[in-house]
């Protein structure tokens, strides 16, 4: 017949899981009474024919019609016609998934450039944890490009695509201008201003939504790509310690933190483009499935010569895949101005140190809450629960 021949299809957006003893319904409902759904009803004949009839329930299942869609009344002697197309697996397959381009940092507040106050050619951008090494293009967007003055210039002369990063550190790094000098020294910008940054892992979550059913299995490793630590950024400028891939992949566990003892690190989009050619940070699926089925008839036979041979496959849902990344905003600052005898420090711009009454520009602190002293003492003992990795150190103030 006509309905046979070319039946109503509906497919869905995406790959539907139907668990094992769960109830499902298929439910049609239309704001018009211009369409026919066709039923099986016990002992009339069956579509197409005029002799077969039906002898039996065709389904496991019950039909409801309803008035409103809302009150619905059982049907025992018909069910509703359909033809379901499931899908057929492979025991394993893999599916790889990449970062998207690292967002730009967005200034939000209009003084966040000033001019160097040692030389007239240069600029100071505050960006703490921006994650840049020397020689970083800034791409720096957002200034007005001709009617507003800028100490002196215009943006376009602040807004070079040859602007690259000098002296970074923790809160920040300092920029020569093409066509400076600046005329007055002072603080300016705008809060639309954005410029390029980069991001070091020191922890990770894995977040992927998945369904692993029985008998399947989902495993999950990353490649990642080497970082630096804040204290040691200085090094971008000689012996870049960046943007070296991973011998070997690390094994994630989906929603598990995951600790690193080195930093990673997430590009921005220009310079994966230009160190890596490739994203910074790539996870790896492998799926498998020990479950194998006949169901299907000869459809089945045929897609199993293929190597088809599951009905069942772990599932994940690419519009829920994500890695919480977090980094330790942590430096290595010199206890005072002449700085430490041996080892790295990363004094930064405008530096005061934590024996300032009021201040210090350490960028990882812990205050605690004020402890009043029952009566006088002579001296003082603090006791710490802390976590304290080999190459890092703290110091205690009062």
């Amino acid at each position: 017949s006509e309905v046979l021949a070319a039946p109503v299809t509906f497919e869905l957006e995406e790959p539907v899981f139907l668990r094992s003893g769960e109830e499902y319904a298929i439910v049609l409902l239309a704001e018009t009474d211009k369409y026919e759904a066709f039923v099986a009803s016990t002992y009339d004949l069956v579509l197409g024919s005029t002799s077969k009839r039906v002898n039996k329930q065709p389904a496991k299942g019950s039909l409801f019609l309803s008035q409103n869609g809302s009150t619905w009344s059982p049907k025992q002697n018909q069910d509703l016609a359909y033809r379901i197309h499931t899908a057929k697996f492979k025991a394993s397959g893999s599916a790889n998934f990449s970062n998207n381009a690292l967002e730009r940092h967005i200034h939000n507040y209009a003084t966040s450039l000033s001019v160097d106050s040692d030389n007239m050619n240069r600029m100071r951008i505050d960006h703490q944890g921006h994650g840049l090494g020397v020689g970083d293009k800034i791409e720096l967007t957002g200034l007005d490009s001709s009617g507003t003055d800028y100490q002196g210039l215009v943006g376009t002369d602040l807004m070079a695509s040859t602007l690259r990063v000098e002296d970074p550190d923790v809160n920040g790094y300092y920029a020569t201008i093409p066509n400076g000098p600046f005329t007055s020294r002072g603080r300016f910008g705008a809060s639309t201003v954005q410029t390029n940054r980069g991001f070091n892992i020191d922890r990770a979550i894995l977040n992927f939504s998945d369904i692993v059913p029985e008998r399947t299995s989902v495993v999950y490793d990353a490649s990642f790509v080497s970082g630096v630590s804040h204290s040691q950024i200085a090094l971008t400028g000689t012996n870049d310690p960046r943007f070296a891939v991973d011998a070997t992949n690390t094994v994630l566990s989906n929603l598990n933190q995951r600790y690193f003892t080195t930093p990673k690190y997430v590009a921005n989009q220009f310079a994966e483009d230009s160190a890596l050619s490739a994203p910074s940070l790539l996870v790896g699926a492998k799926l498998t499935s020990e479950q194998t089925s006949k169901f299907g008839g000869a459809s089945a036979v045929a897609a199993e010569s293929l190597g088809y041979i599951s009905d069942v496959s772990p599932i994940i849902d690419a519009q829920a895949v994500s890695m919480i990344v977090m980094n330790n905003v942590v430096d290595n600052q010199p206890l005072d101005s002449a700085g430490e005898a041996g080892g790295v420090v990363n004094a930064p711009a405008n530096f005061v140190p934590e024996t300032h009454p009021t201040a210090g520009t350490s960028a990882s602190k812990h205050i605690t809450r004020v402890v009043q002293l029952e009566q006088p003492a002579n001296g003082l003992k603090v006791l710490l629960d802390m976590y304290k990795p080999p190459s890092a150190d703290f110091q205690v103030y009062y």
